[in-house]
């Protein structure tokens, strides 16, 4: 299963838009908030993609939920949450203990828009960091691994 994680896009459909047309055939493309509206805009040009969003302190009015679980191959469970409400910039330990009571042992977020990558306690943690500065990251998980790369549209 290969996952396209963008986050805190604020604004910049382009980069999405560009990251696409490098992945076009991905299995998933994930939005972890900040710029439900830009991705809105991914999907209305690309309707047949699989995609989940979840809601960013950003995105005003949005119906989209505050986190997702998601199953993934090799009975890999990611849980997906913006990171605003597990205070995030102060630490990571909250949203590892929910990711974790939730049965999850992969977690992505943003928020900080800064990208982050750890492997602690078999949990892999990871912030695609800001898509607005041309970040994104690339999950690959099946039954033999998880391989999670954080990268930059050049």
């Amino acid at each position: 299963m290969k996952i396209i994680v963008f986050s805190d896009s604020h604004g910049r459909y382009e980069t999405l838009e560009k990251v696409y047309q490098m992945h076009p055939n991905a299995d998933l493309y994930l939005h972890l908030g900040d710029g439900e509206r830009d991705f809105d805009k991914l999907i209305d040009a690309h309707p047949q993609i699989k995609y989940i969003h979840v809601a960013g302190n950003c995105d005003f009015a949005s119906f989209s939920p505050d986190f997702e679980v998601i199953l993934a191959p090799g009975g890999h469970k990611i849980y997906a949450e913006h990171g605003y409400l597990s205070g995030v910039k102060s630490g990571y330990g909250r949203i590892k203990q929910t990711a974790k009571a939730k049965g999850c042992d992969i977690v992505f977020f943003g928020h900080t828009h800064i990208p982050h990558y750890e492997y602690d306690d078999g949990m892999w943690v990871a912030n695609p960091g800001s898509a607005r500065e041309w970040c994104y990251a690339i999950a690959d998980i099946t039954e033999k691994g998880v391989l999670i790369s954080l990268t930059e549209v050049y």
